[in-house]
């Protein structure tokens, strides 16, 4: 008589949770012989050029780390969540990316509302969060999970006012802004306030509109004050129109701007205008460094195109957490971010990246220089 091999109903529950248990790790690549990074990046919608960017150079670093061995042994898995550039959807996605996935960290986003979403959602998982492009607020003073990577525009402000003062020798300034723009009045503030607290004056301080008269009559206030230094923190399209506006009334001192100028958009109205300007970013893709000259080589040769800001952050921010993990032999969630406080990271293709015991950031800032229709190196300034 053969025998039958009876199980009871509980049993069966039994094995088809541990059954479903087993695919779903086989499907979403976890296991003990992978580890998973999470993204947050928006793959549609109106950052998703940026988010792709931002992508690409966290895959760069990752495809690095496997081909190197991964981490203690394991694989090192990418999982990307696309939040559809919408800021409420950054939590959703976070907390898919921390339950589902099983991400030790996520990093991820370029808006400041949806890094602080995302981070507080990562904290109730006691997961870090790495705000790889946030610019507007430190997002690392969200909860004590959090961490960033990239200098705030207030950081970019008073790095200028520290080379127009100490390694320029100027004085005497000028600060013109978009009329009704809380944050260009913010950058404003701070690159004067840096100005006066280091010995310079600043002779003029103005706003101006989308009127072309109201920008000409300002123009030739500014050739009466006849400053060493314009400030002009705005976004592209408006700081070429002043530059030409400035140029025109023959002012002749040296124009400075934020990275609201690293924009092709600069030249539209003119390249002569803005040429010798001093602009700032994150990332200086002619800087004479080789982590950097590496970094735009390597990008190049794997996705034929070049590297933007949110690339080299990316690349940067992963390339830090994962040097980071090596000296976590666990790969737990709170002992990483234990780790990520306190640490330095010296080989960054952005500039070195230092973190204190409360996990805030000191980084340089990278200012440039506009030659006709390209950017190049000028200095590297810790603000």
């Amino acid at each position: 008589m053969r025998a039958v091999n009876v199980r009871s109903p509980s049993t069966r529950r039994e094995a088809l949770a541990l059954a479903a248990a087993a695919l779903g790790q086989a499907c979403s690549g976890r296991g003990r012989n992978t580890v998973t990074f999470g993204v947050l990046a928006a793959q549609t919608g109106a950052r998703a050029p940026w988010g792709t960017d931002l992508v690409r150079g966290i895959e760069l670093a990752i495809e690095r780390a496997n081909t190197r061995g991964g981490l203690h042994g394991r694989r090192v898995r990418l999982a990307v969540r696309d939040d559809q550039s919408r800021d409420e959807q950054a939590s959703v996605m976070t907390r898919q990316l921390c339950e589902r996935e099983d991400a030790i960290v996520v990093l991820g986003e370029l808006g400041s509302q949806a890094c602080e979403r995302g981070a507080n959602a990562a904290a109730e998982k006691n997961v870090p969060f790495v705000a790889v492009g946030s610019t507007g607020r430190d997002v690392s003073r969200a909860n004590e999970f959090a961490f960033r990577v990239a200098p705030t525009d207030m950081e970019h402000a008073l790095a200028l006012a520290k080379y127009a003062r100490i390694t320029l020798q100027k004085r005497r300034v000028v600060v013109l802004y978009r009329r009704n723009s809380l944050l260009q009045l913010q950058i404003a503030d701070a690159f004067a306030e840096a100005m006066r607290r280091n010995g310079g004056e600043v002779l003029l301080r103005e706003t101006f509109s989308d009127v072309d008269v109201d920008v000409v009559a300002l123009a030739n206030q500014v050739r009466g004050i006849n400053p060493e230094i314009v400030f002009i923190p705005t976004q592209a399209a408006d700081g070429a129109r002043v530059a030409l506006a400035l140029r025109n009334a023959r002012v002749t001192g040296q124009l400075m701007a934020t990275d609201g100028w690293r924009s092709e958009s600069v030249f539209a109205v003119g390249a002569e205008a803005v040429t010798g300007a001093i602009v700032t970013d994150a990332f200086a893709p002619t800087a004479p460094r080789p982590a950097t000259e590496a970094f735009v080589q390597v990008f190049r040769e794997r996705f034929r195109a070049e590297p933007g800001t949110f690339a080299a952050l990316g690349f940067d921010a992963a390339r830090w957490v994962l040097s980071v993990a090596t000296r976590v032999p666990s790969l737990e969630s709170k002992p990483m971010r234990d780790a990520m406080a306190g640490s330095q990271f010296d080989d960054g293709a952005t500039g070195q990246l230092t973190f204190d015991a409360r996990r805030v950031l000191t980084r340089p800032v990278q200012l440039l220089r506009i030659e006709r229709d390209r950017f190049t190196f000028v200095d590297s300034v810790l603000p």
